[in-house]
């Protein structure tokens, strides 16, 4: 049976609770900074036993020094899987960037020819088009190493996967990480990783969009009840958002105390309760249906 193991890339809420909801997380900030030894094992020993950390190489390697076998990049490595133990980690994750392209997958290979990583799997994400070109030479790579190729499903089918399949969700708009993933984008989600990743044994699902706690608590309810909860759209977002108010409430005393609050009218449009009410009368409200009805044609307008 095909374990799938769902996730926020970096927590996005305290992680007391998100320890209770989850049993991964992938730590993008290792991307940037490589933390102290002291501070790996202090994430360990706060975290339950059966919590899995996955490790984002830190941005020298792939980025910097872009997997070229150097001293100082050898050693940036050398770290990260130092931290996967002590982290117990399983697997380390590099990505890198839009400028890395095909012309160098033979430093690529020579890269993870030259590194013993022992019992722990690597997992690559690929930037750009022009990988696409070259999937077949890019899958015998793969293959050759046993990397699994990490995509956002939305947008390719991975070339290669192990008995491991990982999937970033960065979101869908042009604006990508200001998204929140519809019903029937999850939906669609279950049977994308599914479709793709036969003959894996774990399915990794991580999601790195503003919602991704949201999102990532729908999905996981999706597959484990086969049901979505309800989740609020447009105005009645945006009324939910106001169920605090004391009436009556003028449109000054609303936007000072709430227009930094933020709503999904749409799964692209993430405005704030300030740019709504730009449009709305300046009046005194006296009840969530004089507000409702006064937001319902300014919504309208913005979603067309």
């Amino acid at each position: 049976m095909t374990i799938v193991k769902i996730g926020c890339c970096g927590f996005p809420i305290a992680k007391e609770k998100y320890y209770k909801e989850f049993n991964l997380i992938e730590i993008n900030s290792t991307f940037y900074k490589i933390p102290s030894i002291k501070l790996a094992q202090k994430w360990r020993n706060e975290a339950p036993e059966n919590f899995e950390y996955v490790l984002k190489a830190y941005q020298g390697i792939t980025h910097t020094y872009k997997m070229e076998i150097k001293k100082e990049c050898i050693n940036y490595l050398n770290q990260m899987i130092e931290l996967c133990k002590i982290l117990k980690s399983k697997i380390l994750l590099f990505q890198t960037p839009g400028s890395f392209t095909p012309e160098y997958l033979n430093r690529v290979e020579k890269f993870f020819s030259k590194i013993k990583y022992n019992e722990l799997k690597i997992v690559w994400e690929t930037r750009g088009e022009k990988w696409l070109e070259i999937y077949d030479k890019l899958s015998k790579l793969l293959e050759k190493y046993s990397i699994t190729h990490v995509v956002d499903p939305f947008i390719n089918k991975p070339c290669y996967i192990n008995e491991i399949a990982y999937y970033r969700l960065h979101g869908l708009s042009k604006k990508m990480y200001y998204y929140k993933f519809s019903d029937n984008d999850l939906i669609s989600l279950k049977e994308k990783i599914f479709n793709y990743s036969k003959g894996a044994n774990e399915i990794y699902v991580l999601f790195n969009n503003i919602n991704m706690y949201e999102d990532s608590i729908r999905f996981k309810q999706l597959l484990e009840k086969n049901t979505l909860p309800k989740t609020l759209w447009g105005i009645d977002a945006i009324i939910e958002k106001l169920s605090p108010i004391e009436f009556p409430i003028s449109k000054k005393e609303i936007i000072e105390k709430y227009g930094k609050k933020k709503v999904f009218v749409t799964s692209s449009l993430y405005i704030s309760i300030s740019d709504i009410f730009k449009k709305a009368s300046d009046k005194k409200y006296k009840s969530l249906k004089d507000i409702k009805n006064e937001l319902e044609p300014i919504i309208s307008e913005k979603i067309n």
